[in-house]
């Protein structure tokens, strides 16, 4: 069985992204990957230049969607825009309700958090020292 989820981006007040993915959406892949992804940019000094990026993108209707906007994980849009930079994005809020876990990253309150039957807020300065098994741990006690 396949567990969807979504990922909420916020920066200035404003859903800037939402990214639905219909497979590999459990905490230990796709929270795991933004995780990573959120702890070198980080680490590196670069989430300002992350906002930026996602301070350009833009919504399009879903049925203009291009090709290689259709991922499978809601994460890997993450890479997707550091590789490529701002883009416009498909408006995926229509899945919000069908989604097994809804991912949140919000650049003003500098916080990542997971929902799903249960809610865990991470803080920016958390994810660059947590650790890997840290992580999971507190995943699993909300299972």
């Amino acid at each position: 069985m396949d567990i969807s989820s979504a990922l909420y981006i916020f920066c200035d007040g404003k859903k800037k992204i939402d990214k639905y993915g219909p497979q590999d959406g459990h905490p230990n892949i796709v929270g795991y990957e933004i995780l990573k992804f959120l702890r070198e940019r980080l680490q590196n000094k670069e989430m300002e230049a992350f906002a930026d990026i996602v301070r350009g993108c833009q919504f399009l209707p879903y049925d203009e969607m291009k090709p290689d906007q259709r991922t499978d994980k809601s994460s890997d849009i993450l890479g997707l825009l550091w590789r490529k930079g701002s883009m416009k994005l498909y408006d995926s809020e229509e899945f919000a309700d069908v989604t097994d876990y809804d991912y949140q990253i919000d650049l003003d309150e500098k916080t990542f958090r997971i929902l799903s039957l249960f809610e865990v807020t991470f803080t920016f300065d958390e994810l660059e020292t947590i650790s890997d098994d840290e992580f999971m741990e507190k995943l699993t006690a909300f299972n």
